[in-house]
């Protein structure tokens, strides 16, 4: 029985599951709103839901900062659209912006919207119940799937508009379909300035782009995302849902599959993958923009003994990184940001062995009487305060902003004359990987990740002492987990060969390496991410050349 079941999974894969129904996804996101306060995040909400969806096999029609007009003629295209081949289909339609109840029914609110009084809401906006009720028209068979976060703190010329100050949303009427909210109703949901995303959304995203959850029942990954969102803001809100479906819904059929099965599927699809890639490699290397690195064919590092390099003790203990090349970038994940796959040659550089400490930057702090750039840092009591531990000087910094990481390099250029910096991006996953192809610095096994990485799954959520775990074949610790690790690197796409350089006039950074909360697949040496401002999980280590 277990041979003919990975037979006709196999079999499924190879078919790219034709058998299962089409999917549709509407994916909007309202931001710039003219009349009234901005959002920060719907607009990459939108955009990276569109690119997730797309990822899992959803035709997507994406709509970002859409004028009431818009939503209407992009609604009434969408519904055609599902009706076409008049049979049941798996439907997801998204939206993250404002949003407000008004005589029992949630409106969504466009961005031209100049609501006035209370008469003008069912003119002015989109009417989620309406929604609903089409979708279950033209696709009674089908899954239906409408997921809102929409329930932002009503802005205050609308407050006079809500009839009892009742923010938020109301439960609706999902006659066989489901509704996902970012809270539970009544409730406002939080959005974040220091994330590209919200925070309901963000945790959304990661569950899709995780593939031991992308094949859970949508029952259970609102369940996980509703546990790390009301984790993460100490029970302040909590997603729910309500309706039902008639059948199975998973974001990446077949659904229920356990894990090892679930990792013979990634392994074909990527088996599968390697021959169009091999045929196409050329094409997708980028052209460089940098002195500082080549772009060639991959070669395996060339490592020579290490030039003695004189060290004081306040200074980082320091590895040289051989010169060679690497392919940067993967093909295997469901993150469209890790490609295209590119070589890089690169110069010999010296790596800090370790995450910069505690006590390292603490030394730098007392010296100077450095207060940090009073960024608010989300899960943060201040600079070098995560909330709830404490951390030992020996454990890596916490709670820094790429700035601060930059004062301290500067500080440590003064006292000693050697050019200490951010690591580019390039020059990160060169050292992450260390002569390795895998997902992992050691590997694929994903079960060997706990000998060489302090993340969600035994961290106990909380850093811990730096060179615990077995480092990499470069000698470097805690290159996944513990920290994120700041680059000094412009997030942006590879295409622009941003990747080999340091950033000037950008407010962005990117950063690397998985922290002690990140699942497994957050902690590969190709996944990559960036923000604007300070986080709890963001530390570093410096590097500085060896030329």
């Amino acid at each position: 029985m277990n041979f003919l079941r990975y037979i006709l999974m196999m079999f499924l894969l190879l078919l790219g599951f034709e058998s299962q129904a089409a999917r549709y996804a509407l994916v909007m996101g309202n931001a710039d709103y003219r009349s009234m306060a901005s959002l920060h995040n719907p607009a990459a909400d939108a955009e990276d839901m569109a690119t997730v969806l797309g990822n899992l096999k959803f035709q997507v029609t994406p709509l970002i900062n859409a004028s009431k007009r818009e939503m209407d003629e992009t609604l009434g295209n969408f519904y055609e659209q599902v009706k076409q081949q008049n049979a049941a289909h798996e439907v997801i339609v998204y939206f993250s912006g404002h949003g407000l109840q008004h005589e029992g029914a949630n409106h969504l609110i466009p961005i031209d919207a100049s609501l006035k009084q209370r008469a003008d809401i069912p003119y002015m906006t989109v009417n989620a119940q309406q929604i609903l009720d089409n979708l279950h028209e033209i696709n009674s068979t089908g899954v239906n799937l409408l997921i809102l976060d929409a329930c932002r703190n009503v802005p205050t010329q609308l407050k006079s508009l809500v009839k009892g100050g009742n923010e938020g949303l109301v439960g609706m009427k999902p006659s066989g379909s489901l509704v996902l909210y970012a809270t539970t109703p009544g409730k406002t949901a939080l959005g974040h300035g220091e994330w590209r995303n919200s925070i309901y959304t963000h945790y959304l995203l990661e569950a899709l782009r995780d593939r031991t959850k992308q094949s859970l029942s949508i029952f259970d990954v609102q369940t996980v995302v509703a546990a790390a969102v009301s984790k993460k803001t100490q029970q302040q809100q909590f997603p729910w849902h309500e309706g039902t479906l008639t059948q199975a819904f998973c974001f990446l059929p077949p659904c229920g599959v356990p894990q090892k099965d679930e990792n013979l599927l990634s392994e074909m699809a990527r088996l599968r993958a390697e021959n169009a890639l091999l045929k196409s490699e050329k094409e997708r290397v980028v052209t460089p923009v940098t002195t500082e690195v080549e772009q060639v064919s991959s070669q395996p590092p060339t490592v020579n003994k290490p030039p003695k390099v004189s060290r004081q003790a306040f200074e980082p203990e320091m590895v040289l990184i051989p010169a060679g090349t690497f392919q940067m970038g993967s093909n295997d994940g469901d993150y469209n940001y890790e490609t295209p796959v590119h070589a890089w040659k690169m110069n010999a550089f010296y790596m800090s062995k370790y995450e910069v400490t505690v006590g390292q930057f603490k030394a730098f702090v007392q010296e100077m009487g450095y207060t940090g750039v009073n960024i608010d840092s989300y899960g943060c009591d201040g600079l070098m305060k995560p909330q709830g531990f404490t951390p030992a000087d020996n454990h890596p910094v916490s709670c820094v902003h790429w700035k601060d990481a930059e004062a301290y390099a500067a500080w440590l250029r003064k006292k000693t004359g050697k050019e200490y910096r951010l690591p580019t991006e390039a020059e990160w996953e060169y050292a992450a990987r260390a002569g390795t192809t895998t997902k992992w610095y050691f590997g694929n096994d994903e079960s060997r990740l706990g000998e060489y990485a302090w993340y969600g799954a035994n961290s106990g959520n909380k850093t811990h002492v730096v060179g615990q775990k077995k480092p990499n074949n470069f000698g470097l610790y805690d290159m996944a987990g513990n920290v994120f690790e700041w680059t000094c690197s412009e997030y942006a796409s590879y295409e622009d060969g941003k990747d080999a350089k340091c950033a000037t006039g950008k407010d962005s950074r990117l950063w690397r390496g998985g922290s002690w909360y990140s699942v497994a697949n957050d902690c590969r040496s190709a996944h990559r991410g960036g923000d604007y401002h300070g986080y709890d999980g963001y530390g570093f280590r410096l590097v500085f050349s060896a030329t």
